[in-house]
């Protein structure tokens, strides 16, 4: 018996059936769907008519997968806006979508609040955690140790004003802070 490079059961007949089976596996945006199924050669009117009948039946909701990945990613992920929304482009959310969502998700001044979170999950405990602050750690590594947290506040989609409010908030210095220790 030989094999077939895609067998019937692989690949159902239709654009419909074959976005049901896509969506039973995972929640994909509109723009996701209409990629795979193109992909798989189908055409672009059946692929247009399928995506019509499963927003229809609202198996396709862009606007709540667009909520639901921007919650997921912020709250769980700990992600900043710029990186939730490089997410959401990803999944092909339509644009005005992914930033009602961040709105939603970062309404004004939520940010650095937001940032402070990350960074608790960020460090590690270490000398600079202890009641003062300062430990034995001299001021020179402080600063490193602050400045790189900071990297990976920005790294996470976070704005410089966040990660900046977040590492102050901690009480570590910044390099253009003052550093009484120093003498600057």
């Amino acid at each position: 018996m030989s094999r077939t490079a895609n067998p019937p059961s692989a690949r159902p007949g239709t654009a419909w059936g074959a976005a049901v089976g896509l969506l039973a596996r995972r929640d994909l945006s509109e723009g996701e769907v209409r990629m795979k199924l193109l992909a798989r050669d189908f055409g672009e009117p059946e692929v247009e008519a399928a995506i019509a009948r499963l927003r229809e039946r609202r198996y396709l909701d862009d606007r709540s997968l667009a909520e639901a990945v921007a919650r997921t990613q912020a709250r769980t992920k700990h992600q900043g806006p710029l990186k939730v929304r490089a997410h959401l482009r990803r999944r092909r959310i339509p644009e005005h979508l992914a930033l009602e969502a961040i709105r939603t998700e970062f309404p004004e001044g939520a940010e650095g609040e937001r940032a402070v979170i990350a960074l608790k999950r960020l460090q590690p405990a270490s000398p600079l955690d202890e009641p003062g602050g300062h430990g034995a750690v001299p001021p020179a590594e402080r600063r490193k140790e602050s400045a790189r947290l900071f990297r990976r506040l920005v790294a996470r989609g976070y704005s410089w004003e966040a990660a900046r409010h977040a590492v102050l908030a901690d009480g570590r210095p910044l390099e253009q802070e003052r550093d009484p220790e120093l003498g600057t």
